[in-house]
């Protein structure tokens, strides 16, 4: 009452407080129309903070039209005057380029003043600022300062961004136990990916014991929190058993709920699970729409999983050409698995005409990327000749890559020159050697060399 009487008298405090009111709801009903109103009287009145408030409703839209040019007027007008949270937004604006022209000095510059002025979220923008070189030499430790200021006033962004620092050594010592102290006073925030961070160091045991029950219980913070990845590693956990115990149920509903709501991921996974019988009944069908709903949103591991689909005729007629087509997709994406199927197709002539030099190429594609079949493959094709020049040396290279890469194998083609003397001197103990781990693995045709070899 007395705010309305004496705004309407032309007192632009009790103006601008009126404007308060209306904007949060206290003692009046809220009302972003009339705030603005209010704001805009006492803001022609040369009322700073009301020159601020304007600036914001134009900024967000509230009670009136959007409008970033007119948010950077209202700030400039409020900044000029020494308003430090004017001034911190309005090198927002100028730092994203909205309503001014982008500008990253002029942004740095504005982001100083309110951050020696002890703003908080200034101090934040400024350490990012010497953080990612924006408007200033990149300066780790300067960034490190300013965040540090920033999180002890409680700012959550600042106290992950710190917390990340420690962790990597970046423009301080590093330092696991203060990277986990702060990624727990952002987590107190709320903020979500600290909570991720905290349960990634927990289910790794970087610097603390390895607990996976107290990393499960900070995924599902930083998942109730809106944190997906962290939802995919849960539900990882749950279908799994990952450290611990499974709950095909919970596993299920997560990923789920993630590929409902457009996770890529998620919708990739949840195939997998329907192919598999993971968790849900084996279904090929379902299987492959959540590949294909993946794969409209361009994702290489999707694309590659149809291919395989169509080449084992897995809820779909068998048909090599349309396998081929999808590997195709996804080895635009330089998916390895898919340049593996691809360069297996070429060795074969299936979907395609029969070419070892495209098998060849393919082959050497994936296993460069540890593709450890890939590597297999390639090793044969130069053991055989197959698409190059044959070459027992390059083979062994390939073939103890892969054995490197958990590929039995391997181990028995590597043990194969051994016994044959190919590449390298004829060494039968030295074979049998390699036998015997692959049979220890579970290699059935290791079994059977042994077997002939009478051993």
């Amino acid at each position: 009452y007395w705010y309305t009487r004496a705004a309407e008298q032309g007192h632009k405090r009790a103006q601008t407080n009126l404007a308060i009111c209306y904007y949060n709801g206290e003692g009046v009903e809220q009302d972003y129309k009339k705030a603005a109103e209010w704001a805009y009287e006492a803001a022609e009145n040369g009322e700073k903070k009301a020159q601020r408030i304007l600036g914001v409703m134009y900024e967000y839209g509230d009670g009136v039209e959007q409008n970033y040019k007119e948010s950077a007027f209202w700030y400039t007008e409020a900044a000029e005057q020494g308003d430090v949270i004017a001034t911190r937004n309005l090198g927002w604006l100028y730092k994203h380029g909205k309503g001014v022209k982008q500008d990253y000095k002029r942004a740095f510059d504005l982001f100083v003043f309110a951050a020696e002025k002890n703003d908080r979220l200034a101090q934040y923008y400024l350490a990012l600022a010497y953080h990612n070189g924006s408007g200033v030499e990149q300066d780790y430790k300067k960034a490190v300062e300013w965040y540090t200021k920033s999180a002890e006033q409680g700012d959550g962004d600042a106290q992950f961004n710190l917390a990340l620092m420690y962790q990597t050594g970046d423009g301080v010592d590093k330092d696991i136990q203060k990277a986990i102290y702060w990624y727990q006073k952002a987590a107190e925030n709320d903020v979500d990916k600290a909570y991720y961070e905290l349960a990634e160091t927990y289910y790794n045991g970087d610097g603390v014991e390895q607990d996976c029950e107290k990393a499960r219980s900070l995924y599902e913070k930083a998942y109730n929190l809106g944190h997906e990845v962290a939802g995919l590693m849960l539900s990882d956990m749950y279908l799994y058993g990952k450290g611990i115990e499974k709950n095909l149920e919970k596993g299920i509903q997560i990923v789920t709920d993630l590929a409902e709501k457009g996770n890529v991921d998620a919708q990739c996974n949840l195939g997998v699970n329907y192919c598999n019988g993971i968790g849900v009944e084996q279904d090929f069908v379902k299987g492959i729409a959540w590949f294909i709903k993946a794969a409209k949103q361009g994702d290489d591991y999707a694309q590659y999983n149809i291919g395989e689909c169509y080449y084992n005729g897995d809820g779909v007629e068998q048909e090599y050409a349309e396998a081929v087509r999808w590997f195709e997709k996804s080895c635009e994406k330089n998916n390895e698995l898919a340049q593996f199927r691809l360069g297996f197709c070429y060795e074969y002539g299936e979907g395609v005409e029969q070419d070892y030099v495209k098998a060849v190429e393919w082959y050497t594609k994936a296993a460069e990327q540890g593709e450890k079949e890939a590597q297999v493959c390639l090793g044969e094709c130069y053991e055989d000749g197959l698409g190059v020049e044959q070459n027992y040396l390059v083979a062994i290279q390939w073939y103890k890559k892969a054995m490197n890469n958990g590929s039995t194998t391997a181990m028995v083609r590597l043990a194969k020159c051994y016994l044959d003397g190919k590449g390298l001197e004829q060494d039968v103990d030295k074979a049998v050697e390699l036998l015997v781990t692959a049979v220890e693995q579970g290699d059935a045709e290791a079994m059977e060399i042994l077997k002939k070899l009478d051993i």
